[in-house]
């Protein structure tokens, strides 16, 4: 994932920069609330790439939905 984004890096998608943000979310859970609305909010992300696990993605899903993000590459076993 980290090379497709140094690739992407010297382009723009859909008229924006792409750059790589990381997060270790611990299991998201709606307890860290404030780490999505973070990236939501201030970092103006505009997909998220590569979540894991069921919890995350149970979690995540309807934020995502709610404020119209994709969600790329999600794993889980």
């Amino acid at each position: 994932i980290a090379l497709a984004f140094e690739q992407a890096s010297s382009n723009l998608v859909l008229g924006r920069k792409v750059s790589l943000v990381t997060y270790d979310d611990s299991t998201l859970t709606s307890s860290n609330q404030s780490a999505v609305d973070f990236l939501i909010q201030q970092q103006q992300v505009f997909a998220f790439v590569g979540i894991s696990g069921y919890p995350t993605s149970r979690f995540l899903l309807p934020v995502l939905q709610a404020n119209d993000i994709p969600l790329l590459a999600p794993t889980t076993g």
